[in-house]
C-alpha cells in the first residue's frame, strides 16, 4: 500500500510509526523497498529523530527578532501551546510542521510572524500571521539567528 501502512503481526495493516516504535535507536531493522517494480532488501540503523521544530522547552525563554514592528519567533511546541488546545486551535500549516519536518544540512529551524507592533508602516500585514518565513530576498531562511542576521543586512542597505 502507498498509504503509510506496513503489514504487521497476522498480516494485517498498521501505521509504520507503530512498528518503528518496537525498536530503539541504533537497532538495525531489516526492511523491503519496493522501488521501480523490484524489491530491495535493506538493514536500516534507526537515529536519533532530527526534528526540526523543538519539542518542549522548559526554563527557556523565548527568542525573537523585531522588524519594522513586525514580530518573529522560532516555531516550537511552546508557540504553539499559546493557543489554548493547540492541537485543535494552532494554524494547520504550523501543527503539519510541528509533527513532520526534519532538520537538513540548511535548515535548522522554522522562522514564524508571530506578532505586530501596529504602526501605519506596518498596516495590512496581520493578514500574515503566522506564516512562515521560508525566504528574505530570495534566501533560504535556515533559522532565526540567520534570519535576524538577513534583517540587520538588509537594514544596512
Amino acid at each position: 500500500a502507498n498509504n503509510g501502512t506496513v503489514r504487521f503481526q497476522g498480516g494485517f495493516r498498521v501505521g509504520f510509526i507503530a512498528v518503528v516504535r518496537l525498536h530503539h535507536v541504533g537497532d538495525v531493522v531489516p526492511v523491503s523497498v519496493l522501488r521501480d517494480g523490484a524489491v530491495h532488501e535493506l538493514q536500516i540503523t534507526l537515529k536519533v529523530a532530527a526534528r526540526l521544530v523543538p519539542r518542549e522547552q522548559y526554563d527557556v525563554r523565548p527568542h525573537y527578532v523585531v522588524f519594522g514592528g513586525l514580530v518573529f519567533q522560532e516555531l516550537t511546541k511552546n508557540l504553539l501551546k499559546t493557543w489554548k488546545d493547540y492541537s485543535k486551535n494552532a494554524p494547520r500549516h504550523l501543527l503539519h510542521a510541528y509533527r513532520t519536518e526534519v532538520r537538513s544540512p540548511t535548515r535548522s529551524g522554522l522562522v514564524v510572524f508571530s506578532g505586530l507592533l501596529a504602526d501605519a508602516s506596518n498596516y495590512g500585514y496581520d493578514d500574515h500571521l503566522h506564516e512562515i518565513v521560508d525566504t528574505v530576498n530570495g534566501v533560504e531562511v535556515q533559522d532565526l539567528r540567520h534570519f535576524a542576521a538577513m534583517c540587520d543586512a538588509a537594514f544596512a542597505e
